[in-house]
């Protein structure tokens, strides 16, 4: 043998020798470490590797990827005009730190660890992405994701979370939630110009809306019944129609419409004409019933003071009160019917007997401004030109002052729309003015019915339409009352004997000693408007 080799061959024996000599005593799950491991201060055995179950279901079923909860703030309930709000959906994970996923994992050697396998902690990436749909501004970051907005509506927001580590690998899921911005709405025309604007939505509960009270009769029906007291009406035309929102549409919870205050001086309908009438408080269940898009409200007692009623419109989800909006009410009764008066258009001495006429009707609009300007209440009268209509601001201004507005006290709704009725009769005959005499007529006789009268002066006509509908005015000595019995002990003109002489300013009991039945009134109430 050469003497070279001979000298390898041993050096390798020896070393083989050495290190199976110098290998540590390790268990049945464990090796040795690396020699430089141990040479520089590690251990002399370490774990025997296990296999590891990197399946997907492993994977999930450790917590990478489901197991997120989602947390969403809201509902959010939209004011009215509405104002900007932000609402955030954030998955909440288990998180070392905002990027980091942590997960125990499983691993199993069917040779080292055959029984309770061994378990292990490990770390790996998340990163997340969002998208929101609708018309909005997104913002947030990482696991939070949020809007700005003043719109109402759902909001879908998608999450997309991905993982990683070095024993599953990577993994992906997707989790959707939704965000909710609700506005609850009751649009009414408060200013009455024919349309709802956000000028409406800005006066809805200051100054509020004007209805009013609907006592007269629209239908014409021969019993004078008011239409208040009727459950249909053809031609009503009091009814004033406003319209519950809610947005966006829902198909969960309840939304419910009731009176606050003053429930009683108020009911609401389906249609324009009444019927079928929505009893109050009235509650749709969102699932299965559908809200109704325009109601209509009547005004049904007037108002003691202004605002006194109070609508109000909630969503509901469960037992949370959610959403809600209001809208105040004044119920207004327009005195149709109130006898007026102010000086005659005469010269002295016959100034002071003053002229006489009937408040038969409204022009104007729903709001303060107009109720109170004397231009929009339509004037029955006598004139040299016979029975006319005008209007009260052109009656004052032919000779001021205006000396007031008269009716009997507790005039029932149907009486008054008898003298409504009898002021359009004679308006429909035409009759001529009389001066002198309080009434004139066909015949040796009145038979005391209107188209049997010729000619009327402008107190007579007063007479005429009160009398004739059962409400007694002014009678001679206090006793013979209705004209259309002792037509005759109505004629004389005159303010110096009130007992025996009729006038306007006698009707009115603008002298001492009249036994007139009237007493001051007012065109509406309540006085104090909005």
């Amino acid at each position: 043998m050469n003497k070279c080799c001979a000298f390898i061959l041993t050096a390798l024996m020896l070393a083989c020798q050495y290190a199976r000599a110098d290998a540590p005593d390790c268990g049945d799950c464990e090796v040795p470490n690396d020699p430089y491991e141990r040479a520089n201060g590690g251990p002399p055995c370490v774990r025997a590797p296990c296999s590891v179950k990197t399946n997907e279901q492993q994977c999930i079923a450790a917590g990478l990827v489901t197991g997120q909860i989602v947390s969403a703030s809201g509902p959010e309930c939209l004011e009215n005009p509405p104002q900007k709000k932000t609402l955030c959906a954030t998955v909440n994970g288990w998180m070392a730190s905002p990027n980091r996923i942590k997960s125990s994992t499983t691993f199993e050697n069917s040779l080292c660890c055959p029984s309770t396998g061994a378990t292990n902690t490990v770390y790996g990436d998340i990163s997340y992405s969002w998208s929101i749909t609708g018309p909005t501004n997104a913002v947030g970051e990482g696991p939070t994701a949020c809007i700005e907005t003043d719109q109402p509506g759902v909001y879908s927001v998608q999450f997309n979370i991905r993982t990683s580590n070095e024993v599953c690998g990577v993994a992906s899921t997707v989790i959707n939630t939704n965000l909710y911005v609700i506005r609850v709405d009751m649009d009414i025309d408060v200013d009455d110009d024919g349309d709802v604007d956000d000028t409406d939505e800005s006066k809805e509960e200051s100054p509020g809306a004007i209805v009013f009270e609907n006592w007269d009769n629209d239908d014409g029906d021969a019993a004078h019944t008011p239409d208040k007291d009727e459950t249909s009406v053809t031609g009503e035309n009091d009814l004033v129609p406003f319209y519950p929102k809610l947005e966006p549409t829902l198909t969960t919870g309840t939304l419910k419409l009731e009176a606050t205050a003053g429930g009683s001086r108020v009911k609401v309908w389906m249609s324009a004409t009444k019927g079928p009438e929505v009893t109050l408080p009235k509650t749709w269940d969102l699932a299965t019933e559908t809200v109704p898009t325009t109601l209509y409200l009547e005004g049904y007692d007037e108002s003691a003071s202004a605002n006194d009623v109070e609508l109000k419109l909630s969503y509901a989800n469960g037992s949370s009160s959610i959403c809600d909006d209001k809208l105040k009410i004044t119920v207004v009764r327009q005195n149709f019917g109130v006898a007026v008066y102010r000086d005659l258009d005469m010269p002295w001495p016959w100034t002071p007997l003053g002229h006489a006429g009937l408040i038969t009707g409204y022009t104007g609009k729903r709001t303060k401004v107009f109720l109170t300007n004397e231009s929009n209440w339509v004037t029955t009268e006598m004139g040299t030109a016979g029975i006319h209509t005008s209007d009260l601001q052109t009656f004052i201004a032919t000779r001021p002052p205006f000396r007031g507005s008269c009716s009997v006290a507790n005039l029932a709704d149907v009486r008054r729309n008898e003298i409504l009725r009898n002021a359009h009769d004679c308006l429909t005959e035409a009759i001529a003015y009389l001066w002198g005499d309080a009434i004139s007529w066909d015949g040796p006789t009145w038979d005391g019915t209107i188209p049997d009268i010729n000619e009327l002066r402008c107190d007579g006509l007063v007479e005429v339409c009160y009398e004739l509908a059962a409400i007694e005015v002014w009678g001679m000595n206090g006793t013979h009352y209705p004209i259309q019995t002792w037509p005759a002990e109505h004629q004389d003109l005159g303010m110096d004997d009130p007992q025996t002489e009729l006038s306007p300013v006698v009707q009115r009991g603008g002298v001492a000693n009249s036994p007139t039945r009237f007493i001051a009134d007012v065109l509406f109430q309540p006085q104090t408007l909005p």
